[in-house]
């Protein structure tokens, strides 16, 4: 684990110069993947001796678990959950989440491009890392739910299970989405929306799907 002095040196450089370090771990993870992913070739980018960036995260496993909490905090830091637990229909709210986070990863693109990577991330060292991205908002969000959020559903339909289900698919267009050089966010968003309506269309009770 990274020394804790260490770490709080990190956060004492000036922002640009945290931003240019972790802008270029980003981007490396994102596109070689964790083992591939060289703490050379990111000291280079960020413009620092590899010595040094050793230093402040310790290991290539605490710089890429400090990169999951990084993302976290970008992602979520700037929604606001209030507005989104006052919508009192299932999917409205799903939307709205979606479109708010979608806003977040246009303002930080590489953050996108990390979170995507690290969810189709297959190396053991650093899976638990990318479980703890995957399913914290998922809880958050059922957490948050109450009666009146899911009296619309048809009797026996596993809410957690379609949050999951949601959130994979979610998953799947985002990494196709990655591949492209542009970032569709807006083609995201609107196969997000169809799947919603989908879903909203097929689980709600009879007439409760408007």
């Amino acid at each position: 684990m990274a020394d804790t002095d260490n770490m709080d040196k990190f956060k004492e450089l000036p922002e640009e110069k945290q931003a240019a370090i972790l802008t270029a771990a980003l981007k490396s993870f994102a596109k070689h993947g964790y083992r591939k992913a060289s703490m050379n070739d990111i000291a280079m980018a960020a413009h620092i001796s590899k010595a040094l960036l050793f230093h402040y995260f310790g290991t290539k496993k605490d710089l890429y678990a400090y990169l999951i909490e990084h993302c976290k905090r970008v992602i979520l830091g700037g929604i606001d959950f209030d507005r989104i637990f006052a919508v009192d229909d299932f999917f409205e709210r799903l939307r709205l989440g979606t479109e708010l986070k979608i806003a977040r990863l246009k303002k930080y693109p590489y953050v996108f491009q990390f979170a995507v990577s690290a969810l189709s991330e297959t190396d053991e060292e650093v899976k638990n890392e990318k479980n703890r991205l995957m399913w914290e908002n998922d809880k958050n969000f059922l957490n948050a739910l109450q009666p009146k959020h899911t009296a619309q559903f048809k009797k026996g339909v596993d809410i957690s299970l379609v949050v999951r289900i949601i959130s994979l698919v979610a998953d799947g267009y985002a990494a196709t989405a990655m591949s492209d050089e542009n970032l569709d966010f807006d083609g995201l968003f609107d196969e997000l929306n169809r799947i919603y309506d989908f879903f909203k269309k097929h689980l709600y009770k009879e007439g409760e799907e408007a």
